[in-house]
């Protein structure tokens, strides 16, 4: 499912967030389910737009999906998460620029910038 958002990853006024909560409570069991959980069920699979047609942010999800890829004219990416996300779709044209980053406050990325 995808959701129209504009830069920063924010659904539409127009009623796509409704729709795609209305469909992801029929879906999600709630039963023993916090609310970060919840919230992450909710844009695990999404490829949000940050930069008009050219810079897409994504998780491991969005990642291992090459039909969302190609929908979105994606031919690289940057893995920021290459201990944890393998370079899925390389074998299907998809080039990769990895980082093994790890998701802390204290990590030093400095390194990718030089």
């Amino acid at each position: 499912m995808q959701i129209n958002a504009p830069r920063g990853g924010r659904p539409d006024a127009n009623g796509g967030a409704d729709k795609f909560h209305e469909d992801l409570n029929e879906k999600f069991d709630f039963a023993g389910t916090s609310r970060n959980q919840y919230v992450n069920a909710m844009y695990n699979t999404q490829c949000s737009m940050i930069l008009d047609d050219f810079l897409y942010l994504g998780g491991d999800l969005v990642a291992k999906d090459l039909e969302k890829l190609k929908e979105n004219g994606i031919t690289h990416v940057i893995n920021c998460a290459a201990d944890y996300s393998a370079n899925y779709c390389e074998k299907d044209g998809i080039k990769y620029l990895p980082f093994h980053l790890k998701d802390h406050v204290r990590e030093n990325i400095e390194c990718c910038f030089y």
